[in-house]
Protein backbone atom coordinates (compact mmCIF):
# COMPACT_ATOMS: atom_id res chain seq x y z
CA UNK A 1 0.00 0.00 0.00
CA UNK A 2 2.92 2.16 0.78
CA UNK A 3 3.83 2.15 -2.68
CA UNK A 4 0.92 3.00 -4.11
CA UNK A 5 0.36 5.78 -1.88
CA UNK A 6 3.58 6.72 -2.84
CA UNK A 7 2.90 7.28 -6.28
CA UNK A 8 1.23 10.47 -7.53
CA UNK A 9 -2.40 10.39 -6.79
CA UNK A 10 -3.02 9.77 -10.95
CA UNK A 11 -2.37 5.84 -10.34
CA UNK A 12 -5.54 6.02 -8.14
CA UNK A 13 -8.14 7.51 -10.72
CA UNK A 14 -6.67 5.82 -13.43
CA UNK A 15 -7.54 2.55 -11.75
CA UNK A 16 -10.60 3.99 -10.78
CA UNK A 17 -11.38 4.80 -14.46
CA UNK A 18 -11.20 1.01 -15.20
CA UNK A 19 -12.92 -0.24 -12.56
CA UNK A 20 -15.36 1.72 -13.98
CA UNK A 21 -15.76 -0.60 -17.11
CA UNK A 22 -16.03 -3.25 -15.36
CA UNK A 23 -12.46 -4.34 -14.53
CA UNK A 24 -12.14 -5.37 -10.77
CA UNK A 25 -8.81 -4.34 -7.98
CA UNK A 26 -8.07 -5.86 -4.68
CA UNK A 27 -5.76 -5.16 -2.22
CA UNK A 28 -4.34 -8.30 -1.11
CA UNK A 29 -3.03 -8.32 1.89
CA UNK A 30 -1.39 -11.44 3.35
CA UNK A 31 -0.04 -11.96 7.38
CA UNK A 32 1.42 -15.11 9.27
CA UNK A 33 2.16 -15.19 12.75
CA UNK A 34 4.96 -17.80 13.59
CA UNK A 35 6.16 -18.20 17.18
CA UNK A 36 9.52 -16.87 18.55
CA UNK A 37 11.20 -14.30 20.54
CA UNK A 38 10.80 -11.37 18.23
CA UNK A 39 7.06 -12.31 17.19
CA UNK A 40 4.58 -9.19 18.07
CA UNK A 41 0.62 -9.48 16.91
CA UNK A 42 -0.04 -5.72 15.46
CA UNK A 43 -2.80 -5.18 13.62
CA UNK A 44 -2.93 -4.49 9.69
CA UNK A 45 -3.46 -0.55 9.45
CA UNK A 46 -5.52 1.26 6.80
CA UNK A 47 -5.17 5.20 7.55
CA UNK A 48 -7.67 7.49 6.06
CA UNK A 49 -5.28 8.03 3.08
CA UNK A 50 -5.41 4.66 2.23
CA UNK A 51 -9.12 4.15 2.22
CA UNK A 52 -9.02 7.51 0.08
CA UNK A 53 -6.97 5.76 -2.38
CA UNK A 54 -8.56 2.43 -2.41
CA UNK A 55 -12.36 4.50 -2.59
CA UNK A 56 -10.97 6.40 -5.35
CA UNK A 57 -9.61 3.57 -7.13
CA UNK A 58 -13.08 1.40 -6.92
CA UNK A 59 -10.73 -1.41 -5.23
CA UNK A 60 -11.86 -4.16 -2.52
CA UNK A 61 -9.78 -5.57 0.25
CA UNK A 62 -8.97 -9.01 0.51
CA UNK A 63 -7.02 -10.04 4.13
CA UNK A 64 -5.45 -13.76 4.98
CA UNK A 65 -4.01 -14.07 8.17
CA UNK A 66 -2.41 -17.52 9.48
CA UNK A 67 -1.56 -18.32 13.22
CA UNK A 68 1.58 -21.48 12.70
CA UNK A 69 1.27 -21.18 16.29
Amino acid sequence: MEALLGRPNIAGERIGELTAQGSEADLVMFRSFEPGPGSTRFGLLLNEEAIRFLHKAGAGVWIDEYDDE
